[in-house]
């Protein structure tokens, strides 16, 4: 494993770097291939069967057991073949289908934004704290889940999930905001939202 972690979002568009080096995911693997990166890195911490991956993403194909097999073993020469990415083992095959590595030291917005909204709702949580990670939440979600994605239907209810959660931070934000009476910064983050 190298040194250095891989990070990825997925708010907006699919993006990958590493220590900092963007890497063009969408002009390196093409569209159909970031299709797949996306289901993988969606559900990483689960094994996904073949049969799901074909239900979601090659359900009008005529071959998609063998489309879904390319696919794999493309994505896995693309990962050797950019330098940030090369010797990084991203994609493991499990005896029912295939997982993003749960091993590979990556960091991933939607885990990031999941674990800030559990501090956000944790009764313990100072104000002070709640506005400072309400802040973060806010800033860590530019734009909504997988925009060039929306027609895959797998992304509908994570999209909506996340769009809730960016909503109900905004306004408590600015509920916040609104009791320290920073009216400057009210007009910022409602015209930002």
């Amino acid at each position: 494993m190298k040194e250095g972690r891989l990070k990825i979002r997925l708010f907006g568009e699919l993006a990958f770097s590493f220590d900092d080096k963007v890497i063009e995911v969408k002009d390196k693997f093409g569209k159909h291939l970031v299709l797949v990166l996306e289901y993988l890195i969606y559900h990483r911490k689960q094994n996904i069967t073949k049969e799901k991956l074909i239900e979601n993403l090659w359900a009008d194909s005529l071959n998609p057991v063998s489309a879904l097999k390319f696919s794999i073993f493309r994505l896995r020469q693309l990962f050797e073949e950019i330098e940030p990415l090369k010797g990084i083992d991203c994609l493991k095959t499990t005896k029912t289908g295939y997982a993003f590595n749960p091993d590979c030291d990556v960091w991933v917005d939607i885990e990031e934004a999941d674990e800030l909204w559990k501090k956000i709702n944790d009764e313990n949580v100072t104000r002070s704290e709640k506005s400072i990670f309400l802040k973060q939440i806010i800033d860590l979600m530019p734009q909504p889940f997988l925009t060039s994605s929306t027609s895959q239907l797998w992304t509908m209810p994570v999209r909506e999930y996340f769009t809730h959660i960016h909503n109900r931070s905004v306004m408590m934000f600015l509920e916040d905001l609104e009791i320290d009476r920073k009216y400057d910064e009210i007009m910022q983050v409602a015209q930002l939202a």
